[in-house]
């Protein structure tokens, strides 16, 4: 069973670039390799660091020509820059051309403890939608007992 451990290592990172990294319509594949910059460099508390492509490949199981395809345009879109063979990730995401969702909530903290609103469970949102739910279920019911009455299998 894994078991991981801060104290075995961690990497540190802004939320602000998790955050927009969530909001970017990228693939599978170049998610990896940012992650693997990301943990080359931020993971050894560098700003940016040599990373071959052999590394590339053993870190996300992409082959040579894909992670050649994946770094090009990730650094054509400016969300990794490049200087010889050192990587680093853009933290200015403001740069990067890549499509973005919208969130579909505001930024903001919506029914925090510390702003002194109420949660939802204690103004009884879930009894309430329980209480719906099992309604339709016995509407559902008296409607099928008065159809196979109607039909006089019952």
């Amino acid at each position: 069973m894994a078991n991981p451990q801060t104290e075995n290592g961690f990497t540190r990172i802004a939320n602000e670039i998790l955050e927009m990294l969530s909001l970017c319509t990228l693939t599978g594949g170049q998610l990896r390799v940012i992650w693997v910059v990301i943990r080359k460099t931020y993971g050894y508390r560098k700003k940016q660091d040599y990373i071959s492509l052999s590394q590339f490949e053993k870190y996300t199981g992409l082959t040579r020509g894909n992670v050649c395809t994946i770094l090009k345009y990730l650094v054509s879109h400016k969300v990794l820059l490049k200087n010889n063979s050192f990587y680093k990730l853009n933290k200015n995401y403001e740069d990067w051309v890549v499509p973005h969702r919208t969130p579909l909530v505001p930024h903001k903290v919506i029914g925090s403890a510390s702003q002194g609103t109420e949660s939802s469970a204690s103004q009884g949102t879930h009894k309430r939608k329980k209480e719906n739910i099992q309604k339709k279920r016995e509407m559902g019911l008296k409607t099928l007992k008065e159809d196979l009455i109607k039909k006089r299998i019952i």
